[in-house]
């Protein structure tokens, strides 16, 4: 063959075979058209085009070249086309992340009476609750460490970079704790709240719409903000505190904080208010209340029974009907009303410490009986000239059982008198009416009752030591009259059972009420 023939000969065959190299060069490929003389399709003449084109060779590509040539010439020379090499595609890095530990708000299983809960939740829609929080020492998220890529390369030979893998640094509060392992640890119990790259630990929760169906019943061990009401049979139960901003309907409300109704509540004697500290509302109508410390209303109280362990602030609020307890002052603007019905306040008692006293007396009951007994047998054996050896034994018994019931008792004393103690030193006999004191209005205070027969026009100001005949001060021209002047005054028991205790126990109450009075003024 002359150069020129050979020179036409290469020139077809480069038309007839090509080299393909995909756009992103991961893989290489060769054409080859029909009718190409197997003469001239040989593997070193493949690999010279391929070397041509700077495709790398490795073994792969040898395999392709064999594979391509037997299988264009067991098809009879038809078109074929064929990739011989592929390159190796980066494994980009992994960015580390953020997992937050389902359920993503909290953890359902802390709230209280979960198994109660979870019985009813099926059959009970109030009790299934929506908002879900997070105890102290619960794992409430974790960091997945970022995974680092590996470069690749093409088929001809260039390196392809992978994407680096990028680290995270979340931005926690400081009650979050990041551990070695990547865990991140509550410190204290709250609603876990996620934001873009921020965790954090939130002790109060906003509810923005109603309690009702929507939120089922809401259980949390802190703040609880309600935006709107809640509605009727629903419970809202926090460690911290309870602000309502609408109106409560016949729901129960349980805080060992503040509970503060921006508006007020309308119970109609099925509903519930129990503060462990303050108490606010706009008004009260129909509902029993406790208020372990403070309670400051607006407007009125309507047939209401609310419990106050210490001082009843309400100078412009009418109370109509109902009993309202206080231990300490109390001050109101209205007492009763025009149309009569019975309204009672109770000034210097605490419901809380009459319990105890209650428990104790019952307490002092019982050892007395078991007193009685022991000391009865005592005297039987001890009259016994001769023992029996069975009768020995029960006298050390009983002895025992003697000695032990009597040093309960001397408890039982202490206990008594320190009781006595607070009662004397966290009870003040004072109430302040702003206003007016309707007929059917009775006011208590200690020993003595004083019912209202006819109007008395404010500001007056009733108290006394406990003892004593209640005293109506006119707060405009100073003047103090004798309660029974100017109400029905008769004693009643309110302080019987303590004053009862007492004596049974060989006590003073009113040498130890001295004292706690000397304490207060200290």
């Amino acid at each position: 063959m002359s150069a020129s023939e050979e020179h036409s000969a290469h020139t077809s065959l480069e038309r007839l075979i090509r080299v393909e190299i995909a756009a992103d060069r991961l893989e290489a490929s060769l054409y080859l058209a029909p009718n190409i003389s197997p003469d001239l399709l040989i593997d070193a003449y493949l690999h010279m085009r391929l070397d041509q084109a700077g495709i790398i060779r490795n073994a792969e590509r040898d395999a392709g070249v064999r594979w391509i040539i037997r299988e264009y010439l067991d098809r009879a020379a038809e078109e074929l086309r064929r990739t011989v090499i592929t390159g190796t595609p980066p494994q980009h890095g992994v960015d580390a992340k953020l997992e937050i530990i389902p359920p993503a708000a909290g953890d359902t299983a802390n709230t209280p009476s979960t198994q109660d809960a979870a019985a009813n939740a099926t059959t009970d829609p109030y009790a299934r609750t929506q908002v879900n929080w997070v105890a102290a020492g619960t794992v409430v998220a974790r960091i997945i460490p970022a995974k680092h890529g590996r470069d690749g390369v093409n088929v001809l030979g260039e390196a392809i970079p992978a994407n680096p893998a990028r680290a995270i640094n979340p931005r926690l509060d400081d009650f979050l704790q990041l551990n070695a392992n990547g865990d991140i640890i509550a410190l204290r119990t709250g609603k876990l709240i996620h934001k873009n790259n921020s965790l954090r630990l939130d002790n109060t929760i906003t509810i923005t719409g109603n309690v009702d169906f929507s939120t089922s019943n809401v259980v949390f061990p802190g703040n609880v903000i309600i935006e709107r009401g809640v509605r009727d049979c629903f419970k809202v139960e926090a460690k911290g505190d309870i602000t309502v901003r609408d109106l409560v309907d016949a729901a129960t409300l349980i805080a060992d904080g503040s509970i503060t109704l921006e508006q007020g509540i309308a119970a109609r004697e099925k509903g519930s208010v129990t503060a462990g500290r303050d108490l606010a509302a706009k008004y009260m109508t129909n509902v029993r209340a406790t208020a372990a410390r403070d309670a400051r209303i607006i407007k009125e109280l309507n047939n209401c029974e609310l419990h106050v362990g210490r001082r009843l602030t309400a100078p412009t609020c009418c109370v109509v009907r109902g009993h309202i307890t206080t231990a300490m002052e109390c001050e109101l603007g209205e007492l009763g009303c025009e149309g009569g019905g019975t309204t009672i306040v109770t000034i210097g008692e605490s419901s809380s410490l009459t319990a105890i006293i209650a428990r104790l007396a019952t307490t002092q009951d019982q050892l007395d009986r078991r007193l009685d007994h022991d000391k009865k047998k005592l005297d039987e054996l001890r009259s016994v000239k001769s023992l029996a050896a069975s009768h020995a034994e029960q006298l050390t018994q009983l002895q025992f059982n003697f000695n032990r019931s009597s040093g309960s008792m001397k408890n039982l004393v202490k206990a008594v008198t320190r009781v006595s103690q607070l009662i004397a030193l966290h009870t003040h006999h004072q109430l302040t009416v702003q206003n007016k004191i309707h007929p059917g209005a009775q006011v208590r205070m200690g020993k003595w009752t004083c019912e209202f027969t006819k109007p008395l026009v404010g500001p007056v100001r009733i108290s006394t030591d406990g003892e004593a005949m209640p005293v109506i001060k006119n707060l405009l021209t100073g003047a103090e009259t004798p309660a029974n002047k100017l109400a029905r005054v008769h004693s009643q028991s309110a302080e019987e059972s303590i004053r009862t205790l007492t004596r049974k126990l060989g006590l003073d109450f009113d040498a130890i009420a001295t004292v706690a009075a000397a304490m207060r003024a200290a």
